[in-house]
Parts: structure tokens; sequence; C-alpha cells
């Protein structure tokens, strides 16, 4: 009997976990103006980047924003905005030029015929208190599936005094830059020498950092696992006052993997630049929904994409700048 039972229950079962496919007729929102415009100190020309939001499971493809008239005011004044053109990826690109500097207030307000009205606006943030830089070489295996090889890391300690009595939000950049001499025989026994200079953006590993997550130590050197795309964080757990963050690069202290064959290479000195970037509360909660919407997890509820763009989607925001540069001294061992 119970051989009998068995495979018709699993019968039934395999048919009750059967996908039927039927089409989905949702309700087609008119688009709406999405906008992408992220200001920093640095330039004097900025952007204002465009385009509309279409419903996902609808036939429309997003279209570029020509017919939007924008207004830009700095402090109360307002700054004369322009049409630039439109790119093959369906955004807009309107400018405006001014200088900007902390404390300077921006609103944005726009609209075209088909997306209605949208308005937005932030405020430059302080530049971040940086008060030293220290760097340590270490080594360790760097995760490649599916063998693990050993490589050089940078260990960067980088100490901040944050700013007591308003939140604060960061974010971190590593660059580098290696010089080095090379030489190579040519085909007629000639030997050819020179020297140059290597410049990198790294990937910053924040796997020993508690401020980025709660995994601290358990991952090898070099692991994605718990990193975070950003490398954004807050002041919560040291507002007002001094704090040393404990993040690393990955940094090649020879550069004879590059690979090229028949050429010699040698390091003659390295610098790397530490830049925190002070973000806006406005923008920190936008790079970090976007954060947490990336991450992987099943049982983990869905995550709505902050904006403050009323009217519209996306972010209008701000952030400032500070950086430090340092001389990384030789590798002297394991």
């Amino acid at each position: 009997m119970k051989s009998t039972v068995l495979p018709l229950l699993s019968a039934a079962l395999l048919a009750m976990a059967c996908e039927n496919e039927m089409d989905f007729k949702g309700d087609e929102r008119t688009p709406k103006m999405y906008v992408n415009t992220i200001l920093g100190p640095e330039a004097e020309e900025r952007f204002i980047e465009v385009s509309e939001s279409v419903f996902l499971f609808g036939n429309r493809k997003p279209q570029p924003v020509n017919n939007a008239a924008f207004k830009v005011w700095r402090n109360g004044a307002e700054v004369p905005v322009k049409h630039t053109t439109a790119e093959d990826s369906g955004h807009t690109l309107y400018t405006f030029s001014s200088p900007l500097s902390a404390g300077d207030k921006l609103e944005l307000s726009g609209e075209s015929p088909l997306h209605g009205a949208i308005a937005g606006s932030d405020v430059m943030p302080e530049p971040a208190r940086i008060k030293e830089v220290k760097t340590e070489w270490f080594t360790g295996k760097e995760k490649r599936w599916p063998y693990e090889k050993e490589k050089s890391y940078l260990r960067t300690l980088v100490t901040l005094a944050d700013k007591p009595e308003e939140k604060n939000y960061y974010r971190i950049i590593v660059r580098s830059e290696t010089d080095y001499t090379y030489s190579y025989q040519k085909w007629d026994e000639t030997v050819v020498t020179g020297e140059s200079e290597y410049r990198q953006t790294h990937e910053v590993y924040v796997d020993r950092e508690v401020l980025f997550n709660n995994n601290v130590g358990n991952v090898l050197a070099g692991d994605e696992e718990d990193a975070r795309m950003y490398r954004i964080f807050s002041d919560e757990l040291f507002a007002g006052r001094e704090y040393t963050l404990n993040v690393y690069v990955q940094l090649d202290r020879t550069l004879e993997e590059w690979g090229n064959s028949g050429y010699t290479y040698e390091v003659t000195g390295q610098r790397v630049t530490i830049e925190i970037l002070t973000l806006s509360e406005n923008l920190f909660r936008h790079l970090r929904s976007v954060e947490l919407a990336y991450i992987e997890n099943n049982f983990s509820e869905p995550v709505k994409i902050y904006t403050n763009i009323t009217g519209g989607y996306g972010i209008f925001g701000m952030y400032n700048v500070a950086e430090k540069r340092v001389e990384v001294p030789p590798f002297s061992g394991r």
C-alpha cells in the first residue's frame, strides 16, 4: 500500500509546484523625471543628469528629457541653466556654472509638459578633518577560486577628528602613485632604460573595521565578503571624538607580477592619498539605500531607494573633500 501511495503523493506535489505563466497587466503610470546629480567643490561647470522613469513591466522605453526647463539657486541667487545634449543612454544633461563651498545651499526646480514638476535641494557640508595617516605593510591570501594567492597589502590607519554637535557622514577613497624604473633588451641586444609613474584608485577593504560590518577579522585579506560598495560610514560610534579608521588596499611592493616578458622593474617610491568625502545626509541616505538594495539576501525586506526629489525620483546631493598624501615606507619583510 505504501509503495502505491508515495508515488501518487509525489506526483501530486510536483503538480502543485508547477508554475503557470500569465500576462501581467499592471498600471502604466505617467513617467516622471529621474535626477542623478552629485556635486562637489572641485569643478566650476556642474551637470544635472536627467532621465525618465518608466514602468518596469510596461512597453515604454525611457526617452530623453529634452523639453524641460530647469532653474537653480545658490544661496537664494538664481544661476543660469542651459541644456547641452542627450546621451545615447537616454540621459539628458543640463549645465550651470557656480563655485561651491561649505555651507552653500543649492535649490533645483524643473518642469516638463510630460513629466510634471520636480524640486530638490541640498547643502554642502564642511570638509573632514584628517589628523594623521599611518601605513604598514602586511601579506595575506587573496581568494581567487579555486586557489589562494599570496599578495601584499597596505594598511592605512586614518585618524579623523569628528566635528561635534552635528551628525556627520563620510566616504573613504584611497589612491596610490608608484614611481619605478624599467629596462628591457631590444632585438639587437640594445638595453633600453627609463622611469615612469603608475597611478591607481584602489578597492578599499573594510572587513577589519567595525564601522562597516559586525564580522570583523573572520575573512581572508582581500575577500569581498561583508564588504561595502561605497565605503561610506557615519560618526554614530565616535560622534564628536577622534577615531582611527582601519582599512587596507592591495598594493604591489614590486612590479615583477606585471607579466611583461623581458622587462625588469624596480620601485623607487610609493605614495598614497587618502580622500575623505563628507557627505550630506541626503547623499548618504541615497548611497546607503542603493548599497542595501544590492546585498543578496533572500530573507531581507525590499529596499526603497531614498530620494530627495519631490515630484520625481533620484538624488540632488552634495559632498566636500579633504585629503592627505603620505609617503609609503619600503617593504621590510613579512
